[in-house]
């Protein structure tokens, strides 16, 4: 009997020193894929930033809007007004477009309607957005 009861202790010692590792073991897992996801996280942010940092170094910070006459089914007859950083330099531009192109409307009959546009180029994604004129203000 004092046998069996040694056995049963010693095991059930045994079983907790198991439970007691394997439990420490799981601990450092956890910590080491915390690890690796923490360090995949940030070599993804500073790949982002670089790419920013090498963009906005070679064409300044942005944004960046385009100001262009749009005649809508012919684009051949665009004509570019101005590339500007400086949303009120922007607007300034578009407002001197509109009023020079309602002008030119009235004086001439041949001289088409020509529709002034706004596009603003989104460095990171590398593509345009046209822009309303209020969301200049």
């Amino acid at each position: 009997m004092k046998k069996s009861l040694l056995a049963l202790v010693l095991g059930s010692a045994l079983a907790l020193t198991a439970c007691d590792n394997a439990q420490k073991t799981a601990d450092k897992t956890q910590a080491a894929v915390s690890e690796v996801k923490d360090a995949a996280a940030q070599k993804a942010t500073d790949t982002k930033e670089a790419v920013a940092e090498k963009n906005s170094s070679t064409y300044g910070k942005g944004p960046f809007f385009l100001v262009y006459t749009a005649e809508g089914w012919n684009h051949d007859a665009d004509e570019w007004i101005g590339i500007y950083t400086d949303r009120k330099e922007t607007r300034e531009a578009y407002n001197r477009a509109v009023a020079y192109y309602e002008e030119e409307a009235k004086r001439s009959s041949y001289r088409s309607r020509q529709r002034v546009v706004i596009m603003e180029f989104i460095l990171e994604e590398d593509r345009f957005r046209e822009v309303d004129r209020e969301e200049l203000n």
